[in-house]
């Protein structure tokens, strides 16, 4: 809230339209400053490839999280090889 109040125009990825009805009736004062897009499967290679374009920057606030793990160093590095594609 505080860069689209600084003028900042916001693009927010949810992994559904659904999940993403509160965010835009949350942010409709803003108008066009605010939008948002939908990647359903975050674990897909590429999966941000066409949403970011002509991005500056990315605050990366979420990650693929599961319960379903025998080694915990394996969501690390999911984590990072998703940020980093």
């Amino acid at each position: 809230q505080t860069l689209l109040e600084r003028g900042h125009s916001i693009l927010r990825m949810v992994r559904s339209a659904s999940k993403g009805k509160y965010l835009e009736e949350y942010f409709k004062s803003y108008g066009d400053k605010f939008e948002l897009v939908v990647v359903e499967d975050i674990t897909a290679p590429g999966a941000f490839d066409e949403a970011v374009k002509g991005i500056d920057f990315i605050e990366h606030i979420a990650s693929p999280f599961h319960y379903d793990v025998d080694n915990p160093e394996g969501i690390s590095f999911t984590v990072v090889l998703y940020i980093k594609t």
